[in-house]
This record gives structure tokens, sequence and C-alpha cells, in this order.
């Protein structure tokens, strides 16, 4: 008897007797053409193949758990495959139930495991809305795992529309305004009202530093620090005489000379803010006299003599320094400073004069370069600043001021060569010990060249926009596909590396910080990460869209793919955006 004549004798005695599923001739299998290990977000298909069944009537129910046992909605349950998008990370049950007409039911379950569980991070998105939006910049933290394409809308809290007034003695007193929202935002909102009036769209908490204009020469008003309660709805100010803050008085001097023409200036630390909060600023007399007004706090006193003094700016910076009552007798007495004279040149990386180069000669830290008496006795010592600026002529000759020699104090200094625009030379720094007075032969280095390949994740050279962004700005080019990119930059320094593939689904952004640059580099491959798409709406709390709001995407801890900023866009008209994450299993190359 043929095969073909014992399946249909089969057919009829499992027709006419009942079926015995484990004696069926027919198996089912499930398949997942992309692997049974995937990302949260990517599409899933399952396929279904039952053996030998060509011809014959096959109808199929499907069903799909998910990690928290909850059967997912499938657009179709009954073709020979289905598709899902798993939105969770963890072990997905597919089950599979296969009727074969005439034979009976047929059961398949297999596991899809679906990544991220174990690379899950918080990243800190910093969100700054447009000025017409009203609402400030805040932060708000996302968990972001490998999947393909994850969603997230982000909801602006609801700003409070604070009026600000502020007068003196009942008449209105123009002031600047920073609003920050920690004690030492790096990002703070700037604004000024002509008029002392007007409104600030603030958060909860938001501290607000005003400051006011000063009301008559030597009459200033000291800045002061307010706080948006949550029930505040206004910041009306009115100074008068006992507000205006604490008068500090006292003289400059040295070798018991009045210095004239030093500006002086108190920094406080408010006690209850942790905001630092500057004293007006005062100028001494012929007599050395100064007085200035400062708000309580712990205190830090800086004094900048005037340039044809040739003295160091002075800084008393002590934990023990503290305003907290008027006070007057102050006295600053800068000690004597040893000095040099300076002169020389600066040639390029030929030995050619280098005309038109501004060289700049610098000293964060001078010795005890004086002292603060109070009149209780206390005596704070003060350490020294000193910079100066040098211009090259024709023959590559440094001056100041027209003068071919400059007097500055001994100490070790900074000398930043900084070369005209359009040199092929690179700006150059070296340290200088002055210890005595001498000539100096100063050579600005060539500028290196940082050459490469941007590959996407299929190493395929792709085009990009690539950006070195140093100490002095950033340098741009473009990253061609058929020869890459090229970029002549300062030698000498770090650089933050950014790069962004042109077409976005070639790769997320690569971004390397602190990549040193002392001589000619290769950084081919460059390689993008794979990437998680991350994308969804800039909404108010009423559901209105927030357009042209910068959102940048931060990961700072230890385990991130990449430290530091990951990826930066505009929300578009509807107020949508779409970042590109870098996944944690391929992070790029680094260079």
């Amino acid at each position: 008897m043929s095969r073909g004549l014992c399946l249909l004798a089969f057919a009829a005695l499992f027709a006419g007797c009942g079926y015995d599923a484990n004696s069926s001739p027919y198996s089912l299998e499930l398949v997942v053409p992309g692997g049974s290990q995937v990302d949260v977000g990517a599409t899933v298909t399952v396929e279904a193949i039952v053996s030998d069944a060509s011809g014959l009537l096959v109808t199929y129910s499907w069903q799909v758990v998910d990690p928290q046992k909850t059967s997912l909605e499938l657009s179709s349950k009954s073709g020979q495959s289905i598709t899902f998008v798993p939105t969770k990370a963890g072990s997905y049950r597919v089950t599979c139930d296969a009727q074969v007409e005439g034979f009976g039911l047929r059961t398949k379950s297999i596991a899809i495991e679906v990544g991220g569980a174990g690379a899950q991070l918080t990243y800190r998105a910093r969100i700054t809305p447009p000025p017409p939006a009203g609402v400030p910049p805040f932060d708000a933290n996302v968990t972001i795992g490998d999947g393909v394409a994850l969603s997230h809308d982000f909801t602006a809290g609801d700003p409070r529309r604070v009026t600000l007034a502020v007068s003196y003695g009942g008449e209105a007193l123009p002031a600047h305004v920073s609003v920050l929202l920690t004690p030492d935002d790096p990002r703070p909102q700037r604004r000024y009202f002509p008029t002392g009036q007007g409104s600030l769209s603030l958060v909860s908490g938001a501290m607000v530093v005003v400051m006011p204009e000063d009301i008559a020469p030597g009459a200033g008003i000291a800045p002061l620090v307010r706080t948006v309660s949550a029930a505040g709805s206004a910041i009306d100010v009115d100074f008068d005489a006992s507000s205006m803050g604490l008068w500090v008085k006292g003289t400059i001097e040295r070798a018991g000379a009045a210095i004239d023409g030093a500006t002086v200036t108190l920094r406080t630390i408010d006690s209850a803010t942790k905001v630092t909060l500057p004293s007006t600023v005062a100028t001494t007399d012929s007599q050395g006299r100064y007085q200035l007004r400062a708000r309580a706090g712990q205190a830090r006193l800086l004094v900048v003599p005037p340039t044809t003094s040739q003295l160091p700016m002075a800084e008393v910076a002590n934990a023990k320094l503290d305003v907290s009552a008027a006070a007057s007798g102050w006295t600053f007495r800068y000690n004597a400073v040893s000095s040099a004279e300076l002169g020389g040149k600066v040639v390029d990386d030929d030995g050619k004069p280098l005309a038109g180069a501004t060289v700049v000669l610098s000293a964060q830290s001078i010795g005890d370069v004086g002292e603060l008496e109070l009149p209780g006795g206390q005596i704070f010592s003060a350490s020294g600043r000193y910079r100066v600026v040098l211009s090259s002529d024709a023959s590559g000759a440094l001056s100041a001021a027209g003068k071919p020699l400059v007097t500055v104090p001994r100490g070790t200094y900074t000398v930043e060569i900084v070369p005209p625009v359009g040199a092929n030379s690179s700006i150059t720094l070296q340290e200088l010990v002055v210890d005595g007075s001498k000539t100096l032969s100063l050579a600005a280095a060539r500028k290196a060249i940082v050459k490469g390949i941007v590959r996407g994740v299929d190493e395929r050279a792709v085009a990009a926009r690539v950006e070195l962004r140093g100490p002095y700005g950033p340098v741009v080019g473009l990253a061609q596909a058929d020869k890459g990119f090229e970029l002549a930059v300062d030698r000498g320094f770090a650089y933050t590396l950014a790069v962004r593939p042109l077409d976005a689904s070639l790769g997320a952004p690569l971004w390397q910080p602190a990549l040193l640059v002392d001589g000619d580099k290769s950084l081919d491959p460059l390689k993008l990460p794979r990437a998680t798409q991350l994308s969804g709406a800039l909404r108010e709390s009423s559901g209105a869209a927030i357009p042209g709001a910068l959102i940048q995407l931060y990961c700072e801890q230890p385990t991130c793919p990449r430290q530091g900023l990951v990826d930066q866009t505009r929300t578009d008209s509807a107020g949508r955006y779409v970042l590109r994450v870098p996944r944690s299993e391929s992070a790029g190359t680094t260079p």
C-alpha cells in the first residue's frame, strides 16, 4: 500500500473512531525569524509550521503572555503568524493551538526573552522651555533599558505666575533678576525690569536674586534672595534704610600708603538658601577708603588694584570671615611683592616671527600677597592672582601698552599664545617660572590634524556631523561617506568629540569626552553605537504642547555606556521629540 493510501486510511479511522493526539502524524513548530532573544520596543514575529499538512485546512489560535502574566491584545489571533511589540523586559510566553482538518489539535509554547531588565539605567533629562512658554527649566528622570524604541512623555510643572515689584521708599526701582533652581545653578534665567515691576513664571522652590540698581553714587543696595513658596504669588521688595544691606567700610594700603582706584567687593553666602550674593561694588578714594553694602553671611573679600599699581588681585577666603553686623575698619594691607621685568618675542612652528599674536601671562596663586585686619585684631591672609596681556608686532616682538618690557610679580605663570585668525599656528600653553627678569623666546605649535571615518552599525562609512569642542570653543566639520573628515584643531588640549549621523537610522550619536589631541590623530574607525530611540512629547499639565523646548539627556551613573551628555534636541511644533541613546551592549568605539 502506498504512503498516500495509508494516510487516507488513517484519516478515515480517526474520523470514525476518535483521535489520539499523541499518534498524530503532524508536528507543530514555532519559529522566530529574528531569534528568540529580542529587545523592548522591537517588533517580534512568530510563525507556526505544521509538517506534512500541505493541502489540508489548518486553523490557528494564539496567545501571548507578558512577564506580569497578562495576555497581550493581538491584532490577529488566527493567522499562521503573529506580530507583537514587547514593552517590558523579561520572559514572554507564546502559545499556539493548530487544528489540522480531520486530525485534531496540536499545541506548542515557546519563551521569548526580551532584553533590558539587567541594563536599565536612570537618565536625567534637562528640559529648557522657550521663554514664551512661561515655564522655567526643570529636570526629570527617565529609566531606559536596551530597547529599540521607547516612549516617554514629559509634563512641565505648573508654573506660578509671580508678580515682581521692586521699590525704594515706595518709588519703583529698576532691578536685575536671576532665577535659580539650585543654589549653584549653572544656567540661571536672567531678566531686567527697567521699571522695577513685571511678572515671572516660576515653580515652587525657585530662588530669585534681586539686584537693584544704585539709588545714588556710593549708596547702593545689596542684592537679596527670595524663595518662591507654594502659596506665594508675589515678590514685593520695598527697600528702606534698614533693608539695604550691612555697611562694610575700610581702607586698602601698601607700605602705609593709600591705594587709590582699587575695586573692592564682598561675596557672602546666604545661610537660608546657600546662594552666593555679591555686595555692591566699591572703589577706593585718594585716601584708600571704601564702603560697600553686603548681606549677612560667610564672606569672601576681593580686591582688584588699579593696573598702574602692578599689584596682584588679592582674595581673602576664610571660613571664619563672616559678616554679621555693620562693620568698619576692615583694613587690607598689601605685602611687599617681589617683581621682575619681562620682554621677548614669539615665533611660529617654523621659527618665523608670529605677527598679530596675543600672549597672556596669568598666575593663579601668588603666595601671601597681603592680609586683612579686622577691628578686633583678627588677621586673615590673602592669596593673589595676576594677569597681563601682551601683543606681537611684525617682527614678533612683544609689548604691553606700547612698552617692550612689563613688570610682573614673581611666581609661576601660564603663558597662553593666541595666534591671529587664519594662522596655521595653534593656541599654545606653556609654563613659565618668573624668578627674575628675563627675555622670553616663545614658539607657537602647529595646529594638529584630526581625521577619521564614521561608520554605522553595519560597518559602512556614513555621512555625519563631527564636532570637537575644546576650551576655546567648537571646531565643526562634515564627515562624508566616501572620504571621512579632517579637522585642524589646537594641539595639547582635551576635546569632547560629538558625532551625529545625518541619517538617524544609522546609529546613535557618539560622544567621547576627554579626547586628548597632542598631535595629528586618526580616529578611523569611529563606529556609531546601536541606538535606543526615545521619543515622546513635552506638554503642560493642561495637555497643551510646548514647542521649541531644548531637551538634553544626561547619564551620570558609573555603569553608563557613555557618561555625561548623551543626546539633545528641540521639540517640534507639536511638542514632540526624538532622542537616540547608546545601548549598553554597544556603546561605540572609544578613540
